[in-house]
């Protein structure tokens, strides 16, 4: 396992504790040693429940941060660890700041921990070295790029993100997330009643896509889902719907064979949640769980065949930009909202006839940028929709298959059945933190509360 620093002689003082800054992953009250010895406990503990490729994904980390390299955009966190009234307290360090941080501080004053995927910057882990280990790397290229970001590089003509789009065929989609059986035979059967009939603008707007193809060889793919959707409006039972249309009817369907994955329904909170776990050929209790509000992903998992391991299973729903809960589970039990947080000022109040320009959206990405690059901005990429395409470009599949933050039990949403002694825990973001992510601005009409997109509209269309 990679080195963490060794305890630390921590300053005397008798002056109490300053509060710790928010999101940086360290404890109020807890000393810097203290940190250290807990961080270390958590990554043996990640250490033996790692898979193959987690591992190896890791290593590499370590290989990379082994350069001494400056981290660049997607690349690693880097925090300060500053002396404030005697006590040494954890802080971001910026990214627009990482290249004076790295001449700050010598190669014996940074620690690299590749579990978190962050680095420590301290004056007390050695002493000042005036050798960079980084001259003789001019060969070698970084994981990530190794610039740092900075505000005047967001401008309308050069910031551009594409997002890699899993290309899925029709048939694939109304088949393992619908269970739409598409069988050239299934046009001779007779349409739904008229007022349950379905058009293919509709359907191709249910399927999230207007431009959305058929193969050409199969028009009446496209025929026999509208069909089969107006049939699903009408149905009142499961049988109200053609048995050669849905594979519920199919014994030979994949529903009817073993599950790679296990899948069980819990009521949580109040909410019908399905819990997707690995299936442990031992007695062992699984370490992290998935938590779905949506059958119809909770059924895709089993058609599609997704795991055996959860990572498999993550990755797959990252890919697809779907919304799920990675959970770790604790005996502790918290009955109630979270406790309310410190409410970011996000992007802040604008008068009604405010027009957002280029400096804005400088200001709103690197805002927004800070946060992701939080240790709860983990949670926000398997948010989907926005909140997930926004973050996938700054935060790794890693982070996500990690599992909660440390605070998780201190802070974090607690999903309860209300007679079990253990509880399902994940983080969360606020309404506030999502329009932080999302670039909302709040506006005071004095009649209702609204809000716009800081995104001027010619980086809209551009």
């Amino acid at each position: 396992m990679p080195r963490l620093p060794e305890p630390l002689p921590e300053p005397v003082s008798n002056a109490p504790c300053p509060p710790v800054e928010q999101n940086s992953g360290q404890r109020a009250g807890e000393s810097m040693s203290e940190f250290f010895d807990r961080r270390k406990g958590e990554n043996t503990r990640w250490e033996a429940m790692e898979t193959v490729v987690r591992r190896r994904a890791r290593e590499q980390q370590e290989e990379n941060a082994a350069r001494g390299q400056v981290p660049g955009r997607g690349g690693a966190r880097v925090f300060e660890w500053v002396k404030s009234s005697g006590h040494f307290i954890r802080t971001a360090g910026g990214r627009p700041r990482y290249e004076e941080l790295w001449e700050e501080y010598g190669p014996s004053q940074r620690r690299y921990d590749s579990f978190h995927n962050e680095w420590d910057l301290c004056e007390a882990f050695g002493p000042v070295d005036d050798q960079d280990s980084d001259d003789g790397d001019e060969g070698y290229n970084d994981f990530a790029p190794s610039t740092s970001t900075r505000h005047d590089e967001f401008t309308p003509s050069m910031r551009g993100v594409e997002f890699d789009r899993v290309a899925l065929s029709f048939r694939t989609i109304v088949q393992y997330r619908y269970g739409c059986v598409v069988k050239e035979e299934n046009r001779q059967i007779p349409p739904p009643a008229l007022e349950y009939r379905v058009q293919p603008e509709l359907a191709k707007r249910l399927l999230g896509d207007l431009n959305l193809q058929v193969h050409p060889n199969r028009p009446e793919e496209l025929e026999i889902f509208c069909a089969f959707l107006g049939y699903c409006k009408a149905a009142r039972q499961l049988e109200d719907i053609p048995r050669p249309l849905l594979d519920f009817h199919d014994l030979e369907s994949d529903l009817y064979y073993d599950w790679v994955a296990e899948v069980r329904r819990e009521t949580l909170g109040g909410k019908l949640y399905y819990v997707v776990y690995e299936i442990k050929s031992d007695a062992s209790r699984p370490s992290l769980y998935v938590l779905l509000q949506s059958a119809t992903t909770a059924l895709e998992i089993v058609r599609q065949g997704w795991g055996p391991t959860l990572d498999e299973i993550i990755e797959k729903l990252l890919g697809r930009n779907i919304s799920f809960s990675v959970c770790s589970r604790h005996q502790q039990i918290r009955v109630g909202p979270p406790p309310r947080r410190q409410m970011y000022s996000g992007l802040g109040f604008r008068s009604q006839r405010y027009a957002p320009d280029a400096h804005d959206y400088q200001s709103y990405v690197a805002i927004r940028e800070q946060f992701l690059r939080s240790p709860r901005g983990r949670c926000a990429k398997s948010y989907g929709g926005i909140v997930g395409r926004l973050a996938c470009t700054l935060i790794s599949d890693a982070e996500v298959l990690r599992g909660p933050t440390d605070e998780v039990t201190v802070d974090g949403l607690c999903m309860w059945d209300g007679h079990s002694e253990y509880a399902y825990w994940d983080d969360y973001l606020t309404d506030q933190e999502i329009d932080l992510i999302c670039g909302v601005y709040h506006i005071s009409t004095g009649k209702k509360q609204a809000s716009i997109f800081c995104v001027p509209r010619k980086l809209i269309t551009s």
